[in-house]
């Protein structure tokens, strides 16, 4: 009769399986052994676990700790695996059986039994216990002690976590192995011995490259330290745990790789295999086909042809440009395993992505896989309609840019879709009839209808975006609190109003655009006068913009887009929605010259900042890779393919600079205002006429005697 807690240290796989096949009956050996492997696949734990088992097999039928963890996690795999005489571990308090647990000590818990609650030290609620402090009092997550000081080690000084005491001082990990470190028997260097060889010290490295500690590659066939085991055998390092498919050659299923011949998958008992080729008829490797009409690798034509990188490799097939091409043909096959027509630019573009395992990493997000196969298996629409119909998130924006970018959209005008969603849904969330009314005519036929009619086909700007949002939401709480009074536009009076202005309300003064809209339309007998600027509110300080654009022509360590932009406002007095929005096509450089058309007129750039222009000129990607199939026409290209960096994140990096930009452009414009007249000014700046008087009149800039001037100049 065998000794199972013997058998446990010689074979304690070939334990556990017994143990368990013994308590579940319907449990397949193999499937036993696989969970085994997967939760315990060192040897020394597999010790362990086995035995735990051993010592006291009813675990396995009543799930009840105490027991290792191990053990717990085993009871919770066979259980998935359908285990019907296996319990899954069951609660120490409460016998609850569990699906997740938590120990304390060598029992496990549920969540509520689990949960140590005491009263805090510092806040006096009896609240789940994060820590204690020095005098070993509980205290809360809310609560950490702040006078804790972590003792720092006793050698080296470093503030790190403390190992063991070395001469009666108390040390970290480092020091410890230090002090033990001795001339490695072998490789000589100096350092911690993990084993002896004959009483010679033997180094971590040497121990791991010995060659009676590697074993063969079930993947990659080369003999080096195993780093996994498998099922099917031990991997190395460089060789992830093989997905289980269906081997294009035998068809089971197994853990295969895949073949650079085919681009298939195939098992390695198949990529050991040799067999007479059913072309050529020589007993030889097979590459492709099935075991009844085996193909050589001589026959087989390469799906990877032209791969470099996969010619001598012991993985070929795996780099990252070969996955990323088997990844977009797996996505963007039709029913008929060809690519549709329309879906060809893109596959081209995402293929040149550099490096491949952004594009890789991207087509791994949930939305994007999903929509691309699809719309190539034609159960999708190639459309913007069909995107507008999945939930609206970052990822499947830059999904629609890329198609967009690619061709494979046509594009349009994505902050106004944004809009017209947006305006949809506050008039559909209405319940009263006659506030949906209301919101339509202001929200569909006023501001939508006004900013198409200024931008005349021009694409809509993020500020403008925000602009229209914020007139409707101010006229939503508006209508709310006029509606939790039991009033209306037509039954408010002016001091309901006044009322409301004066309660503090956030939206208070973009609401007053949507009350003289409403007495223009005569809905409201009220109305909110218009406030006319008269200049900045905010300190302007010269000197501080002049150090600032000393700073960004000198200082070669800030980014040079950065340096441009900031250059743009602090010395051109330009907007940041308008820089973010400049193209390559607005700058021109002749020979030492290099000019920036900002307004009508153009303006030549001096040194530094020409120097800083010109490097952009030739349309660079920017920082958007995936499916940016071309240079970037943008001087400031955002992370979105064919698409210009966003006002706000451009705002943002000049503010990480030191720069505001609103107050920098309001500097900038006085000091120009003041020394040039408003019709070169606006000619230059790309400003209007009345702004550029208005700054006239505030800095009071005296230009009255110009225009008689330039009438008396030669021709």
């Amino acid at each position: 009769m065998t000794d199972p807690a013997g058998d446990a240290v010689a074979d304690p796989v070939g334990v556990m399986v017994t143990l368990i096949t013994d308590a579940g009956p319907g449990l397949d050996r193999d499937v036993v052994r696989a969970a085994v492997t997967a939760v315990a696949g060192g040897r020394a734990k597999q010790r362990r676990l086995a035995q735990a088992l051993a010592g006291r097999p009813s675990v396995l039928s009543d799930g009840r700790s105490p027991a290792p963890r191990a053990v717990g996690d085993l009871l919770i795999a066979l259980v998935r695996a359908g285990g019907a005489g296996i319990s899954p571990p069951a609660c120490a308090g409460c016998g609850k059986l569990l699906r997740t647990f938590q120990r304390c000590g060598e029992d496990w818990y549920c969540g509520p039994c689990g949960e140590v609650r005491e009263p805090c030290a510092a806040c006096g609620r009896a609240r789940r216990v994060s820590g204690r402090d020095r005098a070993g009092r509980p205290r809360c997550a809310e609560c950490p002690d702040s006078d804790t000081v972590r003792p720092s080690c006793g050698r080296c000084g470093r503030v790190v976590r403390i190992d063991k005491p070395l001469d009666g001082v108390r040390v970290c990990r480092n020091c410890i192995a230090r002090s033990r470190a001795e001339p490695c028997g072998r490789c000589g260097a100096v350092r911690d011995p993990v084993t002896r060889d004959g009483g010679r010290p033997v180094c971590a490295n040497c121990m791991i490259s010995d060659p009676a500690n590697l074993e063969a590659c079930v993947n990659c066939g080369r003999r080096r330290p195993v780093n996994t085991r498998s099922p099917d055998g031990p991997l190395c390092p460089g060789c992830p745990p093989l997905p289980v498919l269906e081997c294009s050659v035998c068809g089971r299923n197994r853990p295969c790789g895949t073949s650079r011949l085919t681009g298939l998958p195939w098992c390695p008992p198949c990529q050991a295999l040799t067999a007479r080729c059913s072309g050529c008829g020589k007993a030889r490797p097979v590459g492709s086909g099935t075991l009844a009409e085996p193909v050589c690798r001589d026959c087989t034509s390469p799906v990877f042809p032209d791969c470099p990188a996969c010619t001598d490799s012991p993985r070929p097939g795996q780099c990252a440009s070969c996955r990323l091409e088997l990844r977009l043909r797996e996505l963007l096959a039709g029913p008929d395993g060809g690519i549709r027509p329309p879906l060809g630019p893109l596959k081209e573009a995402l293929a040149a992505t550099d490096p491949p395992g952004t594009a890789l990493r991207w087509l791994a997000k949930p939305p994007v896989a999903a929509v691309l196969s699809g719309i190539a298996a034609g159960s999708r629409d190639l459309s913007h309609g069909e995107l507008d119909r999945l939930e609206q998130t970052p990822v499947l924006a830059h999904l629609r840019s890329v198609l967009a970018a690619t061709g494979t959209l046509p594009p349009r005008d994505e902050q106004m879709a944004r809009l017209e969603r947006f305006t949809s849904e506050i008039i559909d969330g209405r319940p009263d009839p006659e506030q949906r009314q209301v919101l339509r005519r202001y929200a569909t036929w006023h501001l939508l209808r006004r900013l198409r009619s200024r931008n005349n086909g021009k694409l809509v700007t993020g500020e403008q975006h925000n602009v229209v949002q914020q007139h409707a939401r101010s006229a939503v709480a508006l209508l709310d609190w006029l509606g939790s009074r039991d009033l209306t536009l037509g039954t408010c009076g002016q001091a309901d109003l006044d009322e409301w202005l004066s309660g503090g309300n956030s939206r208070s003064r973009d609401a007053g655009h949507f009350v003289r809209w409403a007495a223009r339309q005569r809905l409201t007998p009220v109305s909110i006068p218009a406030v006319r600027w008269q200049g900045p509110v905010q300190a302007l300080d010269d000197e501080a913009r002049w150090d600032a654009a000393r700073r960004l022509l000198h200082d070669d360590t800030i980014n040079a887009r950065d340096r441009l932009a900031g250059l743009l406002v602090l010395l051109y007095a330009q907007p940041v929605a308008r820089v973010a929005r400049l193209t390559t096509g607005h700058v021109t450089a002749s020979g030492a010259t290099v000019q920036i058309r900002l307004g009508p007129a153009p303006i030549t750039l001096p040194e530094p900042v020409a120097g800083l222009a010109r490097q952009f000129l030739d349309g660079k990607h920017g920082h958007a890779t995936t499916g940016a199939a071309g240079p970037s026409p943008w001087l400031f290209p955002g992370g979105q393919p064919g698409r210009p960096v966003s006002s706000g994140h451009l705002g943002q990096r000049l503010k990480d600079l030191g720069i505001h930009p609103g107050q920098a452009r309001s500097t900038a414009l006085f000091q120009l205002a003041s020394e040039l007249p408003a019709a070169l000014l606006a000619r230059m700046l790309g400003i209007h006429i009345d702004v550029a008087t208005t700054w006239q009149r505030i800095s009071a800039g005296d230009w009255m005697a110009y225009a008689a001037d330039v009438s008396r100049r030669d021709p």
